[in-house]
């Protein structure tokens, strides 16, 4: 039994009861079946081999567990605590409602009172609680759901799905091609991307959502008023969606509804060539830029059309857009070409899935 400093504690390999005491202690219960018990302070515990019980006590601790495939049980006790699987190369599964991890590498562990969660490096399986909780994937393509409260998860490296669940949450995906999956609660989250080709995906609601990639922003009933960055992908509600894309290449999904994709270049931005992305253009859906609109037409006699340009012979700066299609038997798309600055550059391809007869009309 350690006192009231910070004490420095390392086991044998029998079996021990530790009691850290007072003062942020670091206690290694080494092999055998211990008892460790941080107490008072900011304690580091690790359990080390053996069939382990190991409570963290008063303050922030953190308990690193063994890979020993032997059941542990781990206590956060009060405070902020960590429960640290860092070092697993292989898959961890980790239940926070049902209070247990289990993996090839740790046996299956009772886990309760934890507020953060390590995972390793392989695949893991991550689902948080009703507290308000900060999950880390760390390495491995990892599925993490953050549950109810007012989460921070992290994916780390790897190709990571990402479920924030209720709350205000914050989503960062990490590197690797992350797919994040925002729930439909109407709270306010933060959702980052971050490296890698990542996609947003509002499928979960069920009315419309206004995404506003200019702006970083992303709102309607069901989802309340997110932040949003570093997405290479996004995909609608089941409602009636508007999507606002600029300069940055996007793949986009509108799912259910009639949605409406408006493009155009901000001021000042770079006339550097990008291409852009429709998968499921269909009747009921429109483009937008700037006064034109573009829409799927149902007349025959557009059929033979290949190659058009269009513009307002009214106008002495007619905005240049160019249809044609392309592909083979298996696979059909239709180029939509823009020059948005008129400089007899087209500079904006946006690519439609499919082959389509679409009628192109100017807004007064």
């Amino acid at each position: 039994m350690a006192g009231a400093g910070q004490d420095d504690i390392q086991g044998s390999d029998a079996a021990e009861e530790i009691h850290g005491n007072g003062g942020d202690d670091v206690i290694d219960g080494g092999g055998g079946a211990d008892i460790v018990s941080g107490g008072e302070g900011n304690d580091h515990l690790s359990d080390g081999a053996g069939q382990d019980s190991v409570s963290g006590g008063t303050g922030n601790d953190t308990v690193t567990a063994a890979l020993d495939i032997v059941d542990d049980t781990y206590d956060g006790g009060q405070g902020i605590d960590t429960l640290d699987y860092s070092a697993a190369l292989m898959t961890v599964v980790i239940d926070v409602v049902a209070a247990n991890a289990s993996g090839a590498e740790i046996g299956t562990d009772l886990v309760t009172n934890f507020e953060v969660i390590k995972a390793g490096a392989g695949a893991d399986e991550i689902s948080g609680g009703a507290a308000s909780e900060s999950i880390f994937g760390n390495a491995g393509d990892d599925v993490i759901s953050g549950g109810s409260g007012n989460d921070t998860l992290s994916g780390g490296a790897g190709n990571d799905v990402i479920a924030d669940g209720e709350g205000a949450d914050c989503v960062l995906a990490g590197t690797g091609d992350d797919i994040v999956l925002a729930a439909a609660d109407g709270s306010n989250d933060i959702y980052s991307g971050q490296a890698g080709s990542d996609t947003l995906d509002y499928s979960q609601a069920a009315q419309g959502v206004l995404v506003d990639l200019n702006t970083g922003q992303a709102t309607g009933f069901d989802i309340g008023h997110d932040v949003i960055s570093g997405f290479e992908q996004v995909v609608g509600s089941a409602g009636n969606d508007h999507m606002n894309i600029g300069t940055t290449a996007m793949i986009l999904e509108g799912n259910g509804g009639s949605d409406t994709f408006e493009f155009h270049i901000p001021e000042g931005s770079s006339s550097a060539k990008v291409i852009h992305q429709i998968l499921d253009f269909m009747v009921g859906d429109r483009i937008e830029m700037s006064r034109y609109e573009i829409f799927e037409d149902v007349i025959d006699s557009l059929e033979d059309r290949f190659e058009e340009t269009y513009g307002d012979d009214a106008d002495a700066q007619p905005l240049p857009i160019r249809v044609r299609h392309e592909g083979t038997d298996e696979l059909q798309k239709t180029l939509i070409e823009v020059d948005m600055d008129r400089d007899e550059h087209y500079e904006m391809t946006i690519n439609l899935t499919g082959h389509h007869m679409l009628m192109i009309v100017e807004n007064p």
